[in-house]
């Protein structure tokens, strides 16, 4: 039988490209306070029981602690079950329990904003003015619009503009969230957007 050898160090970089550097960074932080908590109470962190963990998460809500954060850190011990071969704690009833608990107790809806309608956007296009960066500006004010774009998505764009009718063409770099491509073209109908870009 013909089998692949992979060295690991190869396959330990794939896997550690799973996860973004900002949220290894964040996964680490927030595991390195999960320890330092379990030191101070004389349990063990890995692997840690279900019990430890739902003892951090009561720990973390009473000391004021974001539901979100509670659950990026919860996802954190997770992450360092799983790759440390583990099972992780947080499958128990013990640990759902509790966050349940969390999440109706001090809450989870977000702040949401007001949405950008076509009229605060037309405002915003008209407030840039005449230089290279109020072109810029403009420019991604009004494509990020016209194509529904994240705020993120905005930030990491390339474009490449032609006029080559009935499309007005935009190409968008890799977005560093999404692993599994190097980018997309988009193609904008022209609209009464494409016209005021032109302005």
């Amino acid at each position: 039988a013909w089998a692949m050898v992979v060295p690991k160090s190869v396959a330990a970089a794939y896997a550690e490209a799973e996860k973004s550097a900002a949220t290894r960074r964040a996964y680490r932080s927030d595991f390195n306070l999960f320890c330092a908590w379990c030191e101070s109470k004389r349990a063990p962190a890995l692997p840690a029981s279900p019990a430890t963990v739902a003892a951090f998460l009561a720990a973390q809500a009473n000391g004021g602690t974001k539901a979100s954060t509670i659950n990026r850190r919860l996802a954190a011990i997770r992450y360092a079950h799983k790759s440390a071969g583990h099972e992780s704690p947080n499958t128990s009833e013990a640990v759902k329990a509790t966050l349940r608990g969390i999440r109706r107790v001090i809450g989870t809806a977000p702040l949401r904003k007001k949405p950008a309608t076509a009229d605060r956007i037309r405002v915003m296009a008209e407030a840039t003015d005449r230089s290279i960066k109020g072109v810029r500006d403009r420019a991604i004010l009004l494509l990020g619009f016209a194509g529904a774009f994240r705020r993120s998505e905005d930030y990491h764009a390339y474009f490449s503009f032609f006029v080559e009718a009935p499309v007005f063409g935009c190409s968008r770099r890799h977005d560093e969230r999404s692993k599994y491509f190097a980018g997309v073209e988009i193609f904008l109908l022209h609209s009464g957007t494409n016209d005021f870009l032109g302005k």
